[in-house]
């Protein structure tokens, strides 16, 4: 879940954009380690529906699949390549999982994409709409742990890693895009 003493809103988390070389910052709303039904656990975290429509974003130019996303009353989920690999599955494929309370939810892959969201240990995560988040596991308002950063091509880490910790004092971690992927 959220560790409170770490955590900020998604709102807090704009000033992100106005640090040299950012030009998009994507909060990742809450966790939960999701499993039961599906077989294997994984990480579920929530990205709002503006986040997962950016250019850059897993919808990115699917204004049908962002009106999907955004949708509160069908659940979907956005499945990264490597858990969808795991699990079997594809887009339109129904995922049957517990909620805070024990109930069977179903959640439907939207689409398979590695364009959004982020998990630190490795690239076997989903993202739903943090409005699913809130209503399924009663994930709260200040629950960003994690952000994503979008820079300019060939940023300066370095600066990029200077003005957030001018703007976030009890920033813990910081890692370029060459320390995740290298």
């Amino acid at each position: 879940m959220c560790s409170p003493d770490l955590a900020r809103t998604a709102a807090a988390t704009k000033e992100f954009a106005s640090v040299a070389g950012v030009t998009a910052v994507e909060a990742i709303e809450g966790e939960v380690v999701v499993g039961g039904e599906t077989g294997l656990p994984f990480v579920l975290r929530g990205l709002d529906v503006a986040a997962a429509g950016a250019p850059a974003g897993a919808l990115g130019g699917e204004p049908g699949l962002m009106h999907r996303y955004a949708d509160q009353k069908d659940r979907t989920l956005i499945a990264s390549s490597r858990l969808a690999l795991r699990m079997g599955w594809k887009n339109g494929t129904p995922v049957p999982l517990r909620d805070r309370a024990q109930n069977r939810v179903y959640y439907e892959v939207l689409v398979v994409s590695d364009r959004s969201g982020y998990q630190p240990m490795e690239q076997a995560w989903a993202i739903a709409s943090p409005y699913w988040l809130r209503k399924d596991w009663c994930i709260g308002g200040a629950c960003v742990q994690y952000a994503t950063l979008r820079t300019n091509p060939a940023p300066d880490y370095d600066a990029v890693n200077h003005g957030l910790r001018e703007r976030v004092p009890d920033l813990r971690r910081f890692k370029s895009g060459a320390y995740i992927c290298g």
